[in-house]
């Protein structure tokens, strides 16, 4: 009953638009920067020219899988991308072309009949963008931050893994350097591809796997291309029929307003509310999973606020949508960013090189480029979910499958679609037997008597069907429980008789953050037999690398003994 009430509340206040305003409005520019310490300035200058290094080539790449060409992909790195650094309140997340965003880019384009590569496509970019800008501010009205919870795990990565299959089949003439791909006349391919871009593609993606494999620090996306360039140059690989780069134009981007043309709008307006769709999807997950890592409360409808200024801005120069990046994000903060001025530095650097350097990339060859993207895609694959679901939940795996087929075949909105369908179906079946089935199993031991529980220890109690439409709530709710004085957090899931997948993993990321935070972290499990093999899996991984605690009591027993111990060590020195 508290989550259908929690949903009429929803819904009662979608359309509270002076709310919506108000809230919004209590975004500050540079919000992300309250509170920052001088000493970091390094950090994030470093991890600004990581961001640089990895978003040239693949930004490059994205630009020219929507269509464009590949100088768009650097201006998107700068203009949308500074305006996201200036009014975000998240402080790591690292704004830019993406790979979902851009294969439904792509998609809405050549369902419209437009040719990509041409100059028709330069033409409508600055309105399609400004459209998703558009659905963006509608979203963020509207508090559609909130339903990217209601996306399961598995949804997600089948929804990665069919933008995946769609964008390396995209480059696929790239990589061979022959004619566009067709499915009905593949034995004739063979023949029309050059030899010689096949070595490169293949060079190129041997050289990124070994060094993403032994020297994972070094900017291999930027050596790979150097490489590549230089050998373009010094054989004469453009006179062997390898597809090269081409003139680049020099300088800062012109001003390029959308034309507001009727039937143009009329013609993308479907497609703009697909893209729109896709950005805040991939975005919001990317800013959920680093939010908790960064000890921050996510502020989903503000940063979909900020990404819309931010296409607003790359909308006027004709940049195509931008999302947040999960690959870039992750970058900056494995070299040490620890604000949006790493964003704002990699900016800077992009802006430096489109100055300076971009002339000199006339000679570098296209399936050395194609092959960062193919490369790029491949990682954001989680192929280890995969490998879980095939041994451990089958129904997980077959929704992966069909998701990603769907994505493939019919778009990302079609294939998102059918994917929560499915997964609520699913629920709804695993919570139906987990109703009628009774709980079997006992505890260690018993309690004897009430437990005392210390004021600067909270225990939070997970109990019945925990699954992807009520995870996040459930550990929100936790969460607004802290108080100041607490400092340890007793997780009890002995209650839980089915968890899913999506589930479990935020459990997993939930008690990483408290210990990233300092509490002293306890899980409760007693000898509590789940309902199937799945659950018995999936509650096995949040306790795989804790100490599980039949009871409360021991958990507690067990904190205040190295509370105290901790004591007379300090003593002690």
């Amino acid at each position: 009953m508290a989550d259908v009430g929690q949903s009429k509340n929803y819904l009662l206040g979608l359309f509270d638009f002076p709310r919506r305003l108000q809230e919004l409005r209590k975004l500050p520019p540079l919000a992300s920067l309250k509170g920052y310490e001088p000493k970091n300035i390094l950090h994030d200058f470093i991890a600004g020219l990581v961001i640089a290094a990895l978003s040239i080539p693949i930004s490059m790449g994205y630009a020219q899988v929507a269509g464009l060409p590949p100088v768009y992909g650097l201006y998107a790195s700068v203009v949308p991308a500074t305006v996201f650094a200036l009014m975000t309140s998240t402080r790591s997340i690292v704004f830019g072309m993406d790979g979902a965003a851009v294969a439904v880019t792509a998609h809405v384009l050549l369902g419209t009949g437009i040719a990509l590569g041409t100059d028709q496509v330069l033409a409508v970019m600055p309105l399609l963008t400004i459209l998703v800008a558009g659905f963006l501010l509608l979203f963020a009205f509207t508090r559609a931050g909130r339903l990217v919870h209601y996306v399961p795990e598995p949804v997600m990565n089948g929804f990665i893994l069919g933008i995946s299959i769609t964008i390396i089949l995209s480059q696929v003439p790239s990589l061979c350097g022959g004619p566009a791909l067709s499915f009905g006349a593949l034995h004739d391919y063979a023949a029309n591809v050059n030899i010689p871009s096949i070595a490169i593609s293949a060079f190129s993606l041997v050289a990124l796997f070994f060094m993403d494999v032994y020297a994972p620090k070094l900017p291999s996306a930027l050596i790979v291309l150097a490489i590549a360039l230089l050998f373009a140059i010094a054989f004469g690989l453009e006179a062997q029929g390898v597809k090269v780069l081409g003139e680049m134009p020099t300088g800062l981007p012109s001003f390029n307003p959308p034309n507001f043309a009727p039937h143009e709008i009329a013609l993308f307006i479907g497609g703009a509310f697909s893209i729109a769709l896709a950005v805040s999807i991939e975005s919001m997950l990317t800013l959920n999973v680093f939010s908790m890592r960064e000890r921050q409360r996510p502020h989903g409808n503000r940063e979909l606020f900020s990404m819309a200024l931010g296409n607003v801005a790359g909308s006027l120069i004709g940049c195509p949508p931008c999302s947040a990046s999960l690959s870039r994000t992750a970058a900056a903060k494995s070299s040490g960013g620890v604000s949006q001025l790493a964003s704002i530095f990699g900016a800077l650097a992009i802006a430096a090189f489109v100055l300076v350097l971009s002339p000199f990339l006339r000679y570098l060859p296209q399936p050395a480029l194609a092959s960062v993207v193919v490369f790029a895609m491949v990682k954001v694959v989680d192929f280890g979910a995969l490998n879980r679901y095939v041994w451990t939940n089958q129904l997980a795996f077959t929704s992966l499958i069909i998701v990603a087929c769907v994505v493939v075949l019919f778009g990302a909105i079609a294939g998102v679609a059918v994917g929560v369908i499915l997964s609520l179906m699913v629920n709804h079946a695993r919570s139906h037997l987990t109703g009628q089935r009774k709980l079997m199993g006992f505890a260690i031991d018993e309690y004897v008597g009430e437990v005392t529980v210390p004021s600067n220890l909270i225990v939070e109690y997970f109990e019945g069907f925990l699954s992807f439409s009520n995870i996040d709530h459930r550990i929100e709710e936790a969460r607004m429980r802290h108080a100041d004085n607490i400092d340890t957090v007793i997780l009890d899931i002995s209650g839980v008789t089915d968890i899913d997948a999506t589930a479990s993993e935020a459990i997993r990321s939930y008690m990483q953050a408290l210990n990233s935070e300092g509490f002293y972290v306890r899980v409760v499990r007693g000898l509590t037999i789940a309902n199937d093999r799945y659950a018995r899996y999936e509650l096995r991984r949040i306790i795989e690398n804790v100490d599980a605690y039949p009871t409360v009591k021991s958990a507690i027993d067990d904190v205040n003994r190295m509370k105290e111990s901790e004591l007379l060590d300090v003593k002690a020195d």
